[in-house]
């Protein structure tokens, strides 16, 4: 016994070294029936916990007899804690990032996690979530689960309910994947188990003290996911995409329509057989809204980051040689989003540079007159052109590839 507790101080350790509070790190504490306790951080005193308490980095949380608690996150995900549970909670925001590390270590009893993936970097920071247990870690993304601690064993059982975890001993450099539907138990000196199928009975118990509507919203969001696997391997799948025009903040400033240039440009290439692509006439602020009205899984925002035609002009140590010329430089960050689960599936930045003569069918003077669309031969013969199209053949790429496998 004196092993197992050293062992969960390590927990603890892990949780929460190197990590830092912020504030815009925080759960907040939105629904509580009966009694529960918060430690603050350093302190060896708790107080009664109230409605729409915050709670910060290296705060521990215990839910007492007959009583709930739900919290909520900015990310909106939620964790529902059973009577006789605590939980410690640790976040580190790098402000170069726009990622959250959020680390929660379930001591003993049991929650149930909805974790979200929500929004675009712009509109909201994303966390990196990892679940601790004296026994475990559990690695996630955009998924929802049971996490229940014996107060005497500290072994730990993950009941997935939709999407999949990766379940590890903490000690021992063991793993497995747990889908919807199924169970794994984590000993101390054993592998994870599993994964075993999780029963109806065992669902039926959690909806004993997790509100029904929020089970039953997960569930059936794993069977809209099942269908649409089953549609994948029949070749029945019909896909709708919506793009928004891209944000400019690049020093262009021309006659050029950019916005949504790249965007129609961008849909001509991500047209194929299963997928219905959407080009919208503006871009609001909530694109997980126009999404939803416009009836898409999917929606593509975009920033235009560099677009120019810069002349160089090189000279030798020697000075015996002077070379001019121009270079056409693209740059775009692309982020796409699955508007049921409300979730970032996919982020990244594509890049093209390509060089020309210093001659006149090069400049901005020349180009500029041209059309923006690869349909016009001469745009894309430009180096301006060129680039364009180097760096969205490479977006749509991708991004096909996770329309039809996501």
């Amino acid at each position: 016994m004196a092993t197992t507790a050293k062992l969960f101080c390590m927990i603890f350790l892990i949780a929460s070294c190197g990590l830092a509070a912020s504030k815009n790190t925080y759960a907040t504490v939105d629904s509580l029936v009966g009694h529960a306790e918060v430690q603050r951080a350093g302190s060896q005193l708790w107080q009664k916990a109230v409605l729409g308490d915050k709670l910060y980095n290296n705060d521990v949380i215990r839910v007492l007899e007959k009583s709930f608690v739900r919290l909520g996150w900015p990310d909106q995900s939620a964790s529902y804690m059973h009577d006789n549970s605590q939980l410690m909670l640790a976040f580190y925001e790098n402000d170069a990032s726009t990622i959250i590390s959020r680390h929660i270590t379930v001591m003993y009893g049991a929650v149930f996690f909805v974790i979200r993936e929500i929004l675009p970097k712009t509109l909201i920071k994303q966390y990196d979530t990892k679940i601790y247990t004296p026994t475990s870690v559990v690695s996630l993304r955009g998924t929802s689960f049971c996490v229940e601690v014996d107060n005497s064993s500290r072994n730990s059982t993950i009941k997935v309910i939709n999407g999949t975890v990766q379940v590890s001993n903490i000690l021992k450099n063991t793993s497995l994947f747990v889908s919807a539907g199924f169970k794994s138990t984590v000993e101390m000196s054993q592998d994870p188990s599993g994964p075993k199928v999780l029963l109806d009975a065992e669902i039926d118990r959690i909806k004993e003290w997790v509100p029904r509507p929020a089970i039953e919203a997960e569930m059936a969001s794993q069977l809209v996911r099942a269908g649409r696997d089953h549609d994948v391997i029949a070749g029945n799948l019909k896909d709708k995409v919506m793009i928004l025009p891209f944000a400019n903040s690049s020093k262009y400033s021309g006659t050029w329509h950019i916005q949504s240039g790249f965007a129609r440009i961008l849909a001509e290439q991500l047209q194929h057989g299963h997928l219905s692509v959407e080009i919208a006439d503006s871009a609001g602020h909530d694109p997980l809204a126009q999404g939803a009205r416009g009836a898409a899984r999917f929606v593509i925002v975009g920033e235009i980051q560099d677009f120019d035609i810069v002349q160089h002009a090189e000279i030798t140590a020697t000075a015996d040689e002077y070379h001019e010329y121009y270079v056409a430089i693209v740059r775009v960050n692309i982020q796409m989003i699955n508007v049921a689960e409300k979730r970032v599936v996919f982020e990244n930045q594509y890049a093209a540079e390509k060089q020309g003569a210093n001659a006149k069918d090069n400049s901005w003077l020349r180009i500029s007159k041209l059309a923006f669309s690869l349909g016009d031969q001469q745009f894309v013969k430009s180096i301006l052109g060129i680039a364009v199209s180097q760096v969205v053949e490479q977006a749509s790429e991708k991004l096909n590839k996770i329309i039809k496998y996501e």
